[in-house]
């Protein structure tokens, strides 16, 4: 089926049309999932079954309407996402991790006039908050640089790409969200993004997202003080950006580019 087609069918799963809201189908997958998961501490030989609650939920948050801020998931849910990350083979990892990245595109980020980092001091969404205070944040995180890093042009999963962008830019938009990515974690998100950057064609629109990525990098992490790994390269990167102006290079790039350096020039000179 194609996205059309999903769309409509997951479209009625959550517009009462099957006799079910949204706030309702996400309280009911929350409760399904908690249900598998106490398998984990029965006596019983049955293997949780979470695979189907995952793949329902990322078709909803991927191909349905888009999601009431009423229905932001629970800390409950996010704790069972995490859990299965932490304890579940590697298709059950990958299937929570897309199920939060889910979420994450339909969590705006916070709009502003100014640079992109002005809203850096405040608090961040609720959902990222429910992460903050688990333990195994990490596992988020390892989940998030796997799967950007297996986005790659002609896109296969154009959907997962506009839901990592998106969702990484929520977490890198507020210092204390950032805290989420530890010092190796922005190594090899600078790494990646360096390289798409250099390799994505000259009108490709996923270079600006990860331009508005490593901006957030610069500015709202610790990475000026840890080394500023790769500096040398970002600014090369940024500068080839800039000068294929005139070559067809997207220039909302090239706009990016210029108010990093701008606005970054402390950190990057």
């Amino acid at each position: 089926a194609d996205d059309a087609q999903k769309g409509r069918y997951y479209s009625k799963l959550v517009d009462g049309q099957w006799g079910i809201g949204y706030p309702l189908f996400m309280k009911q997958c929350e409760l399904g999932l908690t249900e598998e998961l106490e398998k984990l501490n029965e006596d019983i030989n049955d293997k949780p079954e979470v695979s189907h609650w995952l793949r329902l939920m990322y078709g909803v948050l991927t191909y349905g309407p888009a999601m009431p801020r009423s229905c932001q998931p629970s800390s409950d849910l996010v704790n069972a996402l995490l859990k299965i990350m932490k304890e579940f083979e590697e298709d059950d990892f990958i299937a929570a991790a897309k199920v939060f990245f889910g979420f994450g595109y339909h969590t705006p980020l916070y709009r502003t006039e100014k640079d992109l980092t002005s809203v850096r001091d405040q608090q961040p969404p609720e959902l990222l908050t429910h992460v903050m205070s688990n333990k195994a944040s990490n596992q988020l995180i390892e989940g998030f640089l796997f799967l950007l890093n297996s986005q790659h042009t002609p896109y296969d999963n154009e959907n997962l790409l506009k839901q990592l962008t998106h969702t990484g830019q929520l977490i890198l938009q507020t210092t204390a969200s950032a805290k989420l990515f530890l010092v190796n974690d922005i190594k090899v998100l600078i790494d990646i993004i360096l390289l798409e950057i250099a390799d994505l064609p000259k009108i490709d629109m996923y270079r600006v997202e990860y331009l508005k990525l490593l901006y957030m990098i610069i500015k709202n992490t610790s990475w000026q003080y840890d080394g500023h790994f790769r500096r040398p390269e970002i600014i090369v990167g940024i500068d080839d950006v800039v000068n294929a102006a005139a070559k067809g290079m997207h220039p909302d790039a090239c706009k990016i580019c210029t108010e990093i350096l701008l606005y970054c020039a402390h950190e990057l000179f």
